[in-house]
Parts: C-alpha cells; sequence; structure tokens
C-alpha cells in the first residue's frame, strides 16, 4: 500500500527526466528529429 510520503516523492522534481537532455540523446541518435519545442501550460493531477 503507498502512502502519503510515496505520492510526494514520486511528485518530486528529481524523480522526472531532464526533458532536454532527453531530447538531445535521442536527436542525437538519429531516433528522432527535434520539429517544435512545447511547453507545460497546466498539471492536472487526479
Amino acid at each position: 500500500m503507498r502512502s502519503d510520503a510515496d505520492d510526494i516523492a514520486a511528485e518530486a522534481p528529481g524523480a522526472y527526466t531532464d526533458d532536454s537532455r532527453a531530447v538531445e540523446a535521442t536527436h542525437a541518435a538519429g531516433l528522432a528529429r527535434k520539429v517544435a519545442q512545447l511547453a507545460p501550460l497546466a498539471c492536472v493531477k487526479g
């Protein structure tokens, strides 16, 4: 069973991959090409 502390840890900024590093690595490896830059508008949790 998950606790509130587990939920807080899962939402910590360090729990997410740096998107710019992931995009650059994917682009450099030739797996994809950059075509647009996105920016978050909102975060919905539910």
